[in-house]
C-alpha cells in the first residue's frame, strides 16, 4: 500500500514537471519573440531619430559646406577630387597627373573656405584657399530629403586652366604617344601630307591637358621621346632646321627657297648689322633630309652655303669680300679723308663731289654744313687710317668701315684730336663708284 501510493506521488509529480518543463520552454520563445520586436523598434526609432537628426543637421548649409572641406580638402582627397574632374580631363591624363597637378597648385598654403556673394537661397557657392591662393570652388543645392528639405553637394571644380593646344608631328606610319598612351586617329587633323622638305607625314592635335606631357614616337620596337618647340607650339619627329641668316638674303634648302612662312624671328639686330645697315632674321623648318644642303643667295646672285653650328642649327656669318677691299680700299680711306678736310674747312665741294653723289641726302647735308665758320689752324694730319669689313650689299651695292684719326693744329700749342668711325655705302653710278649714304659708328 505504501508503495503504491509513493508510486502515484512519484507519477503526479513527475507529470506536474513535465508540464512546467513544457510552459517554461513556450515562454522563452514568446520572450525572445517580444524582445527581438522590442530591439527592433528601439533600433527603428534610433534609426529614425539619426535620421531626423541627419536632416535636420543637412538643413542647415553651414554644416554641410564643413563637411565637404573636411571630406575632401582639410587633408586632400585627389581621389575623391579627382571624380568630380574625370568627366572634363583628358584621357591622356590620369590620376596621377591630377595628383601632381593639384599638389604643385595648392602648395603648403594652410587650407580655409568662404562663401561667395553670388550664392542664392537654394544654391550655396564656395571658394577653397590654400593661403590666399583659390584653388577649388564647390556647390551646394537645396533638394528634398525624406524628412525635409536639406544641403547637398552638387559639383567640385579643382581646374581652371589648361595648358595651350598643341601639336604633333610624325612621319607617315608612325604611332604617337601621350603619357605612355598611344594617340588614337581621333587625334588626326591631317593625314598623310606630302611636302618637298619633309616627306610624307601626319599631324595630330591635343587640347585639353593640365600638364606638359611626355611625348615619344614610336621607332622600331622602342618609343623614342619629343622635345616642346615652343617657337612652332609642336612635338616632332622630323628633324629640325633653324638657319639664322642676313635679311638680304634668301634661304635654300636642297634647292627648295624657303618662304616667310617658315620665317620665326626677323629684324634680329647687333652692332655689326648696324654698322651694315641690315638685320638678321631666322627661318625654322622641318626637314626630313639627313644631310640638307642649306644656302642662302642674295639680290646679287652671291652664294653662300652655311654650315651646320650645332644639331639642327645654321647660321650665316658675315663674309667681307677681300677683293672689293683691295680694289676700293683707297677709294674708301681719300673719301674719308676729304670729307674730314671739308669739315675743317680744308677741302672743297669739286673735291667732295669725286667721291660723294650729289643729289643725295648725304651730299646735301654735307654741302649745308657751315664749314666757314670753323676756327682759323696753322695745319692738319691724319694717322692710323683703316679701311674694312667691305660687304656686298647688293649687285653694284657695297659698304666698307673706315676708321681714321685726324689731328688739327690750331696754334703751336692747341691741338685738336678728331676721330672719324664711320660707313660709306657705295654704289655705281652710271659707271662710277660714289658713295650716297654714310653712318657714323660713334
Amino acid at each position: 500500500m505504501l508503495l503504491a501510493v509513493r508510486a502515484q506521488k512519484d507519477t503526479y509529480v513527475l507529470y506536474g514537471k513535465g508540464v512546467i518543463t513544457i510552459f517554461t520552454r513556450r515562454f522563452r520563445k514568446i520572450y525572445f519573440i517580444l524582445m527581438a520586436v522590442a530591439a527592433f523598434g528601439i533600433v527603428c526609432w534610433f534609426m529614425f531619430l539619426w535620421l531626423r537628426l541627419d536632416t535636420y543637421e543637412k538643413s542647415m548649409p553651414e554644416n554641410m559646406a564643413a563637411r565637404v572641406f573636411e571630406q575632401h580638402f582639410s587633408e586632400l582627397a585627389f581621389d575623391k577630387l579627382y571624380e568630380w574632374e574625370k568627366p572634363f580631363l583628358s584621357e591622356l591624363e590620369t590620376l596621377e597627373h591630377y595628383t601632381a597637378y593639384m599638389s604643385e597648385k595648392v602648395g603648403n598654403g594652410e587650407r580655409s573656405y568662404r562663401i561667395l556673394p553670388e550664392s542664392t537661397e537654394t544654391l550655396k557657392k564656395y571658394m577653397v584657399l590654400a593661403g590666399n591662393d583659390i584653388f577649388a570652388e564647390f556647390e551646394l543645392e537645396q533638394r528634398s530629403g525624406l524628412f525635409g528639405l536639406i544641403w547637398e553637394l552638387a559639383g567640385i571644380a579643382t581646374i581652371s586652366e589648361r595648358i595651350e593646344t598643341f601639336n604633333i608631328v610624325v612621319p607617315v606610319g608612325r604611332a604617337a604617344f601621350v603619357n605612355g598612351k598611344q594617340v588614337s586617329d581621333s587625334y588626326k587633323t591631317a593625314d598623310g601630307i606630302d611636302s618637298p622638305l619633309m616627306g610624307r607625314y601626319d599631324t595630330y592635335t591635343v587640347s585639353n591637358l593640365i600638364a606638359r606631357p611626355e611625348v615619344g614616337v614610336r621607332f622600331g620596337d622602342g618609343v623614342k621621346p619629343l622635345a616642346f618647340d615652343s617657337e612652332a607650339n609642336e612635338y616632332s619627329a622630323i628633324p629640325v632646321v633653324r638657319a639664322d641668316i642676313l635679311d638680304n638674303f634668301t634661304l635654300f634648302i636642297n634647292n627648295v627657297p624657303i618662304d616667310e612662312s617658315f620665317l620665326i624671328a626677323e629684324d634680329i639686330r647687333t652692332d655689326e648689322t648696324d654698322r651694315l645697315r641690315i638685320a638678321r632674321k631666322i627661318y625654322k623648318v622641318n626637314c626630313a633630309f639627313e644631310d640638307p644642303d642649306i644656302l642662302v643667295i642674295n639680290t646679287a646672285g652671291t652664294a653662300f652655303h652655311l654650315k651646320e653650328a650645332g644639331t639642327g642649327n645654321y647660321i650665316q656669318e658675315i663674309i667681307y669680300d677681300i677683293d672689293l677691299e683691295t680694289k676700293f680700299r683707297n677709294f674708301a680711306v681719300d673719301a674719308a679723308k676729304t670729307y674730314a678736310m671739308y669739315m675743317t674747312n680744308n677741302s672743297s665741294l669739286a673735291e667732295l663731289r669725286k667721291y660723294f653723289e650729289t643729289g643725295t641726302q648725304t651730299y646735301d647735308n654735307i654741302r649745308t654744313s657751315e664749314v666757314y665758320w670753323y676756327t682759323d689752324h696753322i695745319g692738319y694730319w691724319f694717322e692710323n687710317e683703316e679701311a674694312m669689313e667691305f660687304f656686298e650689299q647688293d649687285a653694284g651695292h657695297f659698304s666698307c668701315r673706315v676708321t681714321l684719326d685726324q689731328y688739327v693744329q690750331r696754334t703751336a700749342r692747341d691741338l685738336h684730336h678728331f676721330p672719324l668711325d664711320v660707313t660709306f655705302f657705295i654704289r655705281d653710278n652710271n659707271g662710277q663708284y660714289l658713295i650716297y649714304d654714310m653712318k657714323s659708328n660713334a
